[in-house]
């Protein structure tokens, strides 16, 4: 005699909009009863628009695969059946959430008093709150806003297009490392506009300070809370603010203090080179438009640089970083066209030959859905 099978059952939803909710996929599934839904986050923390439903047995699936091209809002969604293998490996690198969103659309006089009033009985961690402001230090309308808890961020997501005055505030899912990636890239942004147009000036990232065997005086430097400081000039005894790490130097500066304890930065460097917006080694130059990351160089030399080409155009640094673990490298510079386009291609140092060689292992290996190639003046 034959049994029915009553094992769970996996079926992956996908085309979900950014912002769904338990809640809405709940509501989209009303005629089921899901035991656990549980949304995919990529390698750099960000939710994927995808999530995996696990059900008690066929019939609950069949349920669910009816629902298959169905819209939630605006968004057909796909139904696919999966595993819970899939499921698993799919969220396996994921970074814990961090209790970390991110808000578009404020007011350009936006303040961190009026962010916190706006989630009025939701505890933020003390220094929690990083407004991105552009280089003449206004509001760009984006901001960052950690939470004690993700279950606490949860309940801020519930405010998910209301209004601070007139504007309605979008809120997403976040992470620290996206919030170190996204005021790092704002700061090259602003630094490359004020600066593009004085070339003989040496500048640098404006949160670091001097030790005390330096010349230049030191009450000279920018205050460490403003995202938008002038820069200072580099000297040889210039050390990470704090002494702290790159990523948590750059964090506390835009205040965000709390660094993500898992989160490996890229530089951690005690000495800083001199930047100029048009020398970073095989980049665009640096223009209204376009980034450079990170906002350091090392000294060039070409048998520790690898050529990366064919990356997808939504390529981070968390991605490259991710494609080479374990292998750390000492910078990225990903390559943009002249009006800011990603152009797939990306320049990566290492700290030595070694690994530069131990990199090049990976050529043609797949990220995403691409196969990148690796290059380099090592002899094979």
């Amino acid at each position: 005699m034959c049994t029915e099978d009553t094992s769970p059952v996996v079926i992956r939803l996908r085309g979900l909009p950014f912002s769904a909710k338990e809640a809405e996929i709940k509501s989209f599934l009303a005629d089921v009863s899901p035991k656990e839904i549980r949304f995919r986050y990529g390698s750099d923390g960000k939710i994927t628009g995808e999530a995996f439903v696990v059900v008690a047995d066929k019939k609950e699936a069949d349920r669910v695969m009816a629902h298959n091209k169905e819209l939630i809002g605006r968004r057909f969604i796909e139904t696919i059946p999966s595993s819970i293998e899939e499921m698993n490996w799919c969220n396996r690198k994921a970074p814990k959430p961090d209790g970390t969103l991110r808000l578009y659309g404020l007011p350009y006089s936006i303040t961190k008093d009026e962010i916190r009033n706006f989630f009025e009985g939701l505890e933020i961690v003390e220094n929690g709150i990083g407004i991105l402001t552009d280089s003449q230090s206004r509001p760009t309308g984006e901001a960052f806003v950690q939470f004690t808890s993700p279950k606490v961020a949860n309940l801020g997501l519930e405010k998910h297009m209301e209004r601070i005055g007139s504007r309605y505030v979008e809120i997403y899912e976040s992470n620290l490392t996206e919030a170190n990636q996204a005021i790092r890239r704002q700061m090259h942004i602003n630094l490359g506009n004020r600066e593009s147009r004085k070339r003989s000036y040496h500048w640098a990232n404006p949160y670091w300070s001097n030790t005390p065997n330096s010349q230049d005086d030191s009450s000279a430097l920018p205050n460490s809370q403003e995202l938008c400081a002038q820069p200072a000039p580099v000297e040889s005894g210039q050390t990470l603010l704090g002494g702290q790490p790159f990523a948590k130097a750059v964090l506390t500066a835009a205040g965000l203090a709390h660094a993500c304890p898992s989160y490996q930065p890229v530089l951690t460097p005690t000495r800083v080179y001199p930047a100029y917006p048009n020398s970073m080694p095989h980049c665009s130059q640096a223009s209204e438009y376009s980034t450079v990351a990170p906002s350091l160089n090392q000294p060039s030399n070409s048998q520790l640089r690898v050529r990366m080409r064919g990356l997808p155009f939504s390529a981070t640094e968390a991605n490259i970083m991710g494609f080479f673990h374990p292998i750390q490298p000492v910078s990225i510079c990903l390559r943009y066209n002249k009006v800011g386009q990603p152009l797939g291609e990306a320049d990566v140092m290492f700290a030595n030959v070694g690994d530069a060689r131990k990199a090049l292992g990976r050529d043609r290996a797949l990220m995403g859905s691409r196969y990148v190639e690796l290059f380099s003046t090592l002899k094979k």
